[in-house]
């Protein structure tokens, strides 16, 4: 993974750690992560290594490794309370906003897409009828992840 090395090992993590980012804030957003949108986030990360765009199956091969630990982790380091750990997500995702310039556009362009998309399934994961119409008010207002800005924007 080429796109790695012009990163530091901060940037790198960072990086990796996005997916448990956008998973906690998404699934948090009611005051209430539950065991079906961890599974489900975990899932999505390993169904990925297989199915994403050629530029991210090997780095959701490195988001995957230990997912389900790396993400209790997290939110055991995190306030208990959503409307405290929110903005910290936020600030911590606001990151990638100076590491994706630094990547390929290719790669970066299709993280950042991957991202969006990845929301998305983490709020369809719980509640509503088989998965529908289970976004939630609170989920809504983040599902776009605008904390993190669209990289290439002319692609």
């Amino acid at each position: 993974m080429d796109y790695l090395e012009k990163l530091t090992p901060a940037e790198k993590q960072m990086l990796i750690d996005a997916p448990l980012l956008v998973t906690i804030l998404i699934a948090g957003a009611d005051n209430n992560i539950d065991k079906r949108e961890k599974s489900w986030a975990s899932k999505i990360t390993n169904f990925r290594t297989t199915t994403a765009h050629h530029t991210l199956k090997d780095y959701y091969a490195l988001a995957a490794v230990n997912f389900d630990d790396r993400l209790d982790h997290i939110i055991s380091d995190l306030p208990k309370s959503g409307t405290e750990r929110l903005p910290i997500l936020s600030s911590k995702l606001s990151l990638l906003n100076t590491v994706l310039p630094k990547l390929d556009a290719r790669f970066a362009k299709a993280f950042y897409n991957s991202m969006i998309t990845f929301a998305k399934e983490i709020a369809e994961a719980s509640g509503g009828i088989l998965g529908w119409f289970s976004k939630g008010k609170e989920e809504k207002k983040y599902l776009g992840l605008e904390m993190i800005d669209n990289p290439f924007p002319d692609m």
